[in-house]
């Protein structure tokens, strides 16, 4: 019988060796891996963890009850869990302190608004209301600056860039995003302009959505209230009353359709195609 309570008191020992030993590991380690964030460390091995487990379980044995210290299980129990928790690859903040290699300055004036950016070769190109600038990413040395004719401004951006293009709206302050323009990267050239609508119709914004312009390879694609544009070699097609067709880097009308011949029901989207 008194073995059997020897028996057991060794168990319970072991087993409270072992979490104490897991709970006063997880305090200390936290704290040190909280700190070791703050000042900004980054650790990729497990030496501080695991002194700090020890040193956890050691303070542990020291504040525990007489009959846990006698108990030898009781120590190992502590010190394999913490060894456990410590054998973790513990990173403190996978993001390494940055040193910006360089910055662009500051908007002015400081009213003006981003637009969206790209990433293009070795070029960051950056759209804001008032202008377009590509900075190259070595360097951050401005490569070209683009800006919209007249007091206009741009209103649009196409989320990605094809065949060295990228497309941005811009149209008078207030006024509805109508017209389109197709942007060599590699030099801020405009390579051709499109413009969609008319001022006094407010169903045609190409700045009402990120979808209404897209560039995919050398094909391009604006997108109004009454149907699709689109540049680029023809992929295919489908017979419609009427189209215009302009060349990606030329952007000139090819053909238009004769008057009178348009049939179309009302309401029926108006289809452009351009390549």
């Amino acid at each position: 019988m008194e073995m059997r309570k020897g028996a057991a008191g060794a168990g319970n020992a072991t087993v409270l060796g072992g979490v104490a030993g897991v709970g006063w590991f997880v305090l200390i380690g936290t704290t040190v891996l909280v700190v070791c964030e703050y000042i900004g460390w980054t650790w990729h091995r497990t030496a501080p963890a695991t002194a700090a487990a020890v040193a956890g379980g050691a303070a542990v044995l020291a504040a525990a009850p007489r009959a846990v210290r006698r108990n030898w299980k009781a120590l190992v129990g502590t010190l394999v869990a913490g060894a456990l928790l410590a054998s973790l690859d513990y990173r403190v903040a996978d993001f390494e302190q940055m040193t910006p290699v360089w910055t662009a300055p500051a908007d002015r004036p400081a009213d003006v608004q981003a637009v969206g950016d790209w990433l293009h070769g070795g070029l960051v190109v950056r759209a804001r209301s008032d202008q377009v600038v590509a900075y190259r990413v070595a360097t951050g040395a401005v490569a070209w600056r683009w800006s919209p004719p007249g007091t206009d401004v741009v209103c649009a951006m196409s989320r990605e860039t094809g065949s060295g293009t990228g497309l941005v709206g811009y149209a008078h302050q207030d006024d509805p995003c109508l017209t389109a323009a197709a942007l060599d990267l590699a030099t801020g050239t405009t390579r051709w302009t499109a413009r969609l609508g008319d001022p006094q119709d407010d169903t045609v914004d190409l700045a009402e959505g990120p979808g209404r312009m897209a560039v995919a390879g050398d094909v391009a694609v604006l997108h109004d209230a009454r149907g699709w544009y689109a540049a680029g070699p023809e992929r295919w097609a489908h017979p419609l009353a009427g189209a215009e067709r302009v060349r990606l880097r030329a952007a000139r009308r090819r053909w238009r359709p004769r008057r009178g011949r348009d049939r179309r029901p009302a309401g029926m989207p108006h289809h452009h195609t351009f390549r």
